[in-house]
């Protein structure tokens, strides 16, 4: 019958730069084993039985703790599975503060979830700790523009209808563009036609002119519309599209993501159209 060691973990301190307690991978090679290689072995997997056995065995304060050379905590390494009945586990254990904690990417778990697209695991976190949406991950991208970056449409939904219009002091009219540009590029167009109409500024001629070029490369998204878009060059289809009115898209019997892509290039090319935004 196997033994198991108990070892007594110092409790984890605040970081000022925010990343876990590394006392586990410091160099103490036998608490590593005995301690952070099976938790990750169970977080990945979501083996809540035998984290539940680490957890009695070392302590509460281990959700704290990094358990990988990368500065991932349990949480960060079960944000990328798919066990919520794992996520919520931890994150019950965890006071709001320590779902701020980032790993040596800048990532918090959060971001992780949010880039892996798991929506159930998103919103777990984001009840516990609403702050988690405007602290920035890996490359001071903010998790709506990861989730979009990484074409989590379900993900995008949710997010922006909790970022109340991206009015947050992290957002700028910059930062409002590029993930305006980030989600018509991912083919989001449902989400970006909300934060096009909801802005009162459009953007800049330069990002504009972007927005309809990507937009121009997407001819599937309007695969259900005539004339035959392959006899028309970008420019010819952009301009004709332009001429759409609501009225036309909705006689034309497109769906709903079809009327957002139109509606985004009509609104773009005429920037007085008043626009009903989808859902």
């Amino acid at each position: 019958m196997a033994t198991h060691t108990t070892v007594n973990m110092p409790q984890a301190q605040a970081s000022t730069n925010n990343h876990p307690c590394g006392d586990l991978c410091d160099g103490r090679r036998q608490e590593y084993l005995d301690i952070a290689v099976p938790l990750y072995r169970a977080s990945i997997i979501g083996d809540l039985k035998t984290a539940k056995d680490i957890f009695h065995r070392h302590g509460r304060h281990l959700v704290q703790y990094s358990i990988t050379e990368r500065e991932e905590t349990p949480l960060h390494v079960a944000s990328a599975g798919h066990s919520t009945r794992f996520v919520r586990y931890l994150v019950n254990m965890m006071e709001a503060d320590d779902l701020e904690l980032q790993n040596s990417a800048g990532d918090t778990a959060f971001c992780i979830a949010v880039i892996s697209g798991n929506v159930d695991i998103v919103k777990i976190m984001f009840s516990k700790n609403r702050e988690l949406l405007n602290i920035l991950g890996s490359a001071n991208m903010t998790p709506l523009h990861l989730a979009a970056l990484h074409g989590n449409h379900e993900v995008v939904t949710f997010l922006y209808s909790k970022s109340g219009l991206m009015s947050a002091q992290a957002w700028t009219d910059g930062s409002r563009t590029d993930l305006l540009l980030e989600c018509v590029r991912a083919g989001i167009f449902d989400v970006a036609l909300k934060i096009l109409s909801s802005q009162v500024q459009l953007p800049q001629v330069e990002h504009l002119r972007d927005m309809l070029h990507v937009l121009a490369q997407k001819r599937l998204a309007f695969r259900e519309n005539r004339p035959t878009l392959s006899e028309l060059t970008s420019l010819e289809w952009i301009r004709w599209m332009s001429t759409m009115t609501p009225d036309g898209v909705f006689g034309g019997g497109f769906g709903g993501s079809v009327f957002s892509a139109l509606s985004l290039v009509h609104l773009l090319m005429n920037p007085h159209t008043i626009f009903p935004c989808p859902g």
